[in-house]
């Protein structure tokens, strides 16, 4: 499974088809996962309106397989609109980051039960690769042609959401 932020406001429904959907409130389990809690301790979320593209862009980062460094997560951070905060704070989040969280050393396969090890991803995420299996394959896409794309706010700014 590969998992990849987008922009929730621009997503089209029909591209989500057989995909694990996560949200902000999906990322974590009955409270902050590791990632907010680094956000948090280093005092890296104000008005909290860059924060879900934030979590979601550093937790994607995570299980993607590259190297866990700071100049590359925070590139690949970039996108996310801050209004607030200051930047440093954010930088000093993602160090701590890198340093607890070796990934690296990780296979990629694996990397997605060792977040959940971590206390980064919630323990539902061991159960997601079988029930995609399970889902009923469409007959036809050919309905979708004539689809009428909704879409959101094109100035949405925000990455809520990480899809599979």
């Amino acid at each position: 499974m590969r998992y990849r932020p987008v922009t929730s406001c621009l997503l089209p429904l029909g591209e989500v088809q057989g995909k694990h959907l996560v949200s902000i409130e999906g990322s974590n389990g009955n409270g902050l996962n590791s990632v907010q809690r680094a956000l948090v301790d280093q005092g890296a979320v104000q008005c909290g309106y860059c924060t879900p593209g934030l979590v979601i862009a550093l937790t994607v980062f995570l299980l993607s397989p590259q190297t866990f460094s700071l100049p590359q997560v925070l590139e690949a951070v970039g996108g996310s609109l801050r209004r607030c905060t200051g930047y440093v704070a954010i930088k000093r989040a993602v160090a701590e980051l890198c340093q607890r969280f070796p990934v690296e050393c990780i296979d990629e396969t694996g990397r997605g039960l060792t977040l959940v090890q971590w206390g980064i991803l919630p323990d539902r995420f061991r159960s997601i690769p079988e029930r995609l299996r399970q889902l009923p394959t469409p007959k036809t896409t050919a309905h979708l042609r004539d689809a009428t794309v909704v879409a959101g706010e094109p100035a949405c700014s925000c990455r809520s959401q990480i899809v599979w």
